[in-house]
Parts: C-alpha cells; sequence; structure tokens
C-alpha cells in the first residue's frame, strides 16, 4: 500500500514534469513475496516499509550518511525515488508490485 502525498497530487495535476502514465507513490508499506539471489536479510513473507529515497548502502554518499544522493541508483543525477518525477524512473508504490534494488539496505522489516 502507498500514502498518496502532496507531491503526487501535483505530478497529476501537471504542476511538474512528470510524463503521463508515471505511476506514483513513493511513501510505500508492503509484504515481501519474492527476493533476489543476494538478497540475505530480507525474507518472503516480510511486512515492511520502503524509505523514500533508493540508494545503494555502498557508495561514497552512502557510506557518509547522505543517502538521498546516492551515485549509483539513478543514471541522470544523484538521488532517486519511486514514482517520482525525475528520479530514475523507478515504479512507484501504487503498482502492484514494487521492485526493490539493495533490498537489505532499503527495506525496513517491521517486528
Amino acid at each position: 500500500s502507498t500514502n498518496i502525498c502532496g507531491s503526487d497530487q501535483h505530478m497529476v495535476r501537471g504542476r511538474t514534469t512528470a510524463p503521463a502514465g508515471l505511476v506514483l507513490g513513493h511513501e510505500i508499506t508492503g509484504e515481501v513475496i519474492e527476493t533476489g539471489p543476494d538478497v540475505e536479510f530480507i525474507k518472503v513473507g516480510d511486512i515492511v516499509s520502503v524509505p523514500f529515497n533508493i540508494s545503494c548502502g555502498r557508495c561514497r554518499n552512502c557510506k557518509e550518511g547522505k543517502t538521498g544522493i546516492c551515485l549509483n541508483v539513478n543514471p541522470d543525477r544523484p538521488g532517486s525515488a519511486y514514482g517520482y518525477v525525475d528520479m530514475g524512473g523507478w515504479v512507484g508504490g501504487q503498482a502492484e508490485y514494487v521492485l526493490v534494488p539493495y533490498a537489505d539496505w532499503n527495506l525496513l522489516r517491521f517486528p
């Protein structure tokens, strides 16, 4: 599930450069239904929160705690986000499924 943020409303109303058809939603909570081969700590069935920004956890900026300007997840500029205009083209949480890169770094598991 995802919240509807004020910035989503700006994109829907044409107040940004968001392309038609952009799947919005950057405040995401959901259940893990599948993991990739490199995921060690997140398991199928976990309920997780997905942070607004996408980061690798490995680049210089991430190691300095500047995850909002990760150097590895957006080919156009530092920083990336789900379903957000000009932030890397990642599908937002208002889709049936969301691919979360660097899942061990980018997901917060609920107890």
